[in-house]
């Protein structure tokens, strides 16, 4: 069956990527940075991240149907206003897979050949032509790549963005950023704002306020789906550095197992694997800092 579904998939891919060079001369490019360039700009400019990947063009479009976050006109109308923004302050992210595809694994190259052959009109319709935009699939450092022994590097560039700095999380109830690895241990203090793992965008002026509330200067990291792509623009807005890094930790607990399918992680809200939770409470037993560090709950 293996042999047979990397035959599937290879023959996808080809026709995909023929669609794709048949086209190219006529096509559109966005400027979009590398993962590293993104993290460079991020450190060097202290700018905002607000991320756009293949759900948030779905939901703009209204066609994300029986996910964790149920779509609407206002959330599709509020992502369509942040990817068309042109803010200096916060750097608009897209997945960096316009062109070459080539580094990723077979699957994804598959993915997101297909999704653009589908949506890139609607991608461009949207985009500046002079505007710089970063790399959305920064915060995905190992399970989509081909060769995946570079990963430690890029998780290692990527947590020198929080280095030594007080950070406010806002996250689901059951994403638990951190929990249980090494991915924070590099910041100076840990703050958590937990909200609903599901149709968080349902109170969405209540995780605003109460962010702002308890903001106290620190730098905010949000994993709530394209919730997280919106507040990370309005926070930009009212002067509150925030960056959006969905997928980050699943992407970490999956590159310390060497895992090579999207598996659930106990403990975790894990949107992509078949079993989206696996009720194991006892990931948070002596984690009395974790406990601690919760400064509000929006549930």
């Amino acid at each position: 069956m293996k042999i047979l579904k990397k035959v599937k998939l290879l023959l996808a891919y080809i026709f995909f990527e023929l669609r794709y060079r048949q086209k190219k001369r006529t096509l559109e490019f966005p400027h979009v940075l590398s993962d590293e360039e993104t993290i460079e700009y991020i450190v060097s400019h202290n700018a905002s991240m607000s991320r756009f990947g293949d759900g948030e063009m779905r939901w703009i479009m209204g066609m994300n149907k029986n996910t964790f976050q149920d779509n609407s006109a206002l959330l599709s109308q509020r992502l369509q206003e942040v990817l068309s923004s042109d803010d200096g302050n916060v750097l608009i992210c897209i997945p960096n897979v316009f062109e070459a595809v080539g580094f990723l694994q077979l699957s994804s190259r598959v993915f997101w050949r297909s999704h653009l052959d589908k949506t890139r009109e609607y991608w461009m319709n949207s985009l500046i032509p002079y505007k710089i935009y970063g790399d959305s699939l920064l915060t995905r450092p190992y399970f989509i790549y081909k060769d995946k022994s570079g990963a430690g590097k890029r998780f290692k560039h990527l947590v020198s963005i929080w280095d030594k700095k007080d950070l406010l999380i806002v996250e689901g109830e059951k994403t638990r950023l951190g929990v249980g690895n090494d991915l924070f241990d590099n910041a100076k203090s840990v703050a958590r704002l937990l909200c609903p793992s599901e149709n968080a965008f349902a109170v969405y002026d209540s995780i605003l306020s109460t962010t702002i509330q308890n903001y106290q200067g620190r730098l905010v990291l949000i994993a709530l789906g394209p919730t997280a792509t919106i507040l990370a623009y309005d926070l930009s807005k009212r002067g509150i550095r925030a960056l959006d890094i969905g997928h980050i930790d699943v992407e970490y607990e999956w590159f310390l197992r060497k895992v090579k399918e999207r598996i659930a992680i106990p403990g975790k809200y894990v949107n992509e694997s078949e079993q989206k939770y696996i009720n194991e409470e006892s990931v948070l037993s002596g984690q009395q800092e974790y406990l601690n560090s919760i400064v509000a709950r929006i549930l």
